[in-house]
Parts: structure tokens; sequence; C-alpha cells
């Protein structure tokens, strides 16, 4: 039935759904208080990644709370991880992980600080070298 026309509309059942659910990026915003309609900055959200390695995803999210952290995925674990210290803010991460973000926040720190600057205000940080 998905891939079949409604023919009282002429859209797909997919096409339905999606016009019914609100964007990701707006969602955001929602979840974390935000009013879209009181910044000047009306860009949608950028991906948020700003590096990947060894199959750890590492995020910054525009206007998030402090104190300045990283959002870390290593594929069903998640963590976010104070920017100055190093420390786990909240989640987890395997040992072997956890260092690896550690010696790569600790290389990239100034660059690391400066995209949580930058998405402090809005803005898209940008992609940062990954550990190699």
């Amino acid at each position: 039935m998905d891939s079949v026309k409604r023919r009282e509309h002429g859209s797909t059942k997919a096409d339905f759904h999606a016009a019914s659910v609100p964007l990701r990026e707006d969602l955001c915003y929602k979840l974390r208080g935000y009013d879209r309609s009181r910044f000047k900055h009306q860009e949608l959200i950028k991906l948020p990644v700003i590096s990947v390695f060894y199959g750890i995803t590492i995020k910054i999210f525009q206007g998030d709370h402090n104190p300045p952290h990283i959002h870390v995925t290593y594929g069903e674990f998640k963590a976010q991880i104070e920017i100055a210290t190093g420390r786990v803010i909240a989640g987890r991460l395997p040992p072997r992980s956890l260092q690896m973000v550690k010696g790569w926040l600790k290389l990239r720190r100034p660059q690391v600080q400066k995209a949580w600057n930058v998405a402090e205000q809005f803005g898209a940080p940008k992609r940062i070298k990954p550990l190699e």
C-alpha cells in the first residue's frame, strides 16, 4: 500500500506522512525550548557533525546549554563530554572509545572551543580533522 498512489489527493502515503511531521530542525529547537521566531538567524540547523573517526561521531549543537561540551556517539553508546576538562557529563562510552575521544580533544581543544563559540551564536561550526 505504501507504493500505491492515493487517488483522492494524488500523493503517496509517505508524502502524506512527511507533510504531517515537523522538520527535525524545528523539533530540535522545540525540544530545547527555543522559539525560533525570536532569532535573527533563521537558517536551519546544518549537520552538527564536526568530526568522524573510527566509528565515533562528534557533534556540537547550535545554541546548546552550558558547560561547553561535545556530543559523542559510538554505535549504541552516547555521551556528552566537557570541552575544557574532557570529563563525561552525561551518558557513557566504552573505555577505548572514550580514550580516543579524549586524545582527539586534547589535540584539537582550541578548534573545538572555537566551534562551540560559533554554534553558541547559532552559526554552523566547521569540520575538525579526525584522529589519525
